[in-house]
């Protein structure tokens, strides 16, 4: 049994959408990852002696990682979706 996978038609509006859309969520999810800001305090119960310690701070080996753990978690989460075609049809 060959599982055959979704063409994309450039001429068709429907094809043209998932593809804006991938782009736009990916690049979304990378800005997300990379973006080197401030760092967001969700809770307000923490104490203010943690951003002045500096051990909150990110590095670049935290940024990298990030990058990847996205990107093979998007992977996966894909794979899934195609194991479940292949095991449903």
């Amino acid at each position: 049994m060959a599982c055959r996978l979704e063409t994309v038609n450039l001429k068709k509006i429907h094809s043209i959408a998932k593809v804006v859309g991938t782009v736009v969520t990916v690049s979304g999810a990378m800005v997300m990852t990379l973006y080197k800001g401030p760092a967001f305090q969700i809770i307000k119960g923490q104490s203010s002696n943690q951003h002045e310690s500096g051990t909150t701070e990110p590095t670049e080996q935290n940024f990298v990682l990030g990058t990847i753990m996205l990107i093979s978690s998007c992977g996966g989460w894909a794979s899934f979706f195609i194991l479940q075609v292949r095991i449903l049809n």
